[in-house]
C-alpha cells in the first residue's frame, strides 16, 4: 500500500512510500498477476501520465466532497 503515513507492514499487506511510478516499473517486470491498483485522483493522475494504466474500473462513491481533485483534468 502507497502511503505517506507511517505504518507497519504484515504478511498481507506491506507499507511503502516509495514513488508509485518506480514501484509499478519493478512490479511489471516481476513473474505474476496483473497489477491492481485502488487510490484517489492524485495517485491515477501520476500513472496516467507515465502512460502505465492498461485497463480503467472506475467505481463512484455518492458522497457529497464538495471541491476535490478531478479525475481527468
Amino acid at each position: 500500500m502507497i502511503t505517506h503515513n507511517k505504518s507497519n507492514s504484515n504478511k498481507q499487506i506491506i507499507f511503502t512510500d516509495v514513488n508509485p511510478i518506480d514501484l509499478l516499473e519493478k512490479l511489471k517486470q516481476q513473474d505474476g498477476k496483473d497489477i491492481w491498483i485502488c487510490g484517489g485522483a492524485n495517485l491515477v493522475q501520476q500513472i496516467m501520465r507515465a502512460d502505465l494504466i492498461d485497463r480503467y474500473y472506475i467505481s463512484i462513491i455518492p458522497t457529497l466532497l464538495g471541491k476535490g481533485i478531478k479525475l481527468f483534468g
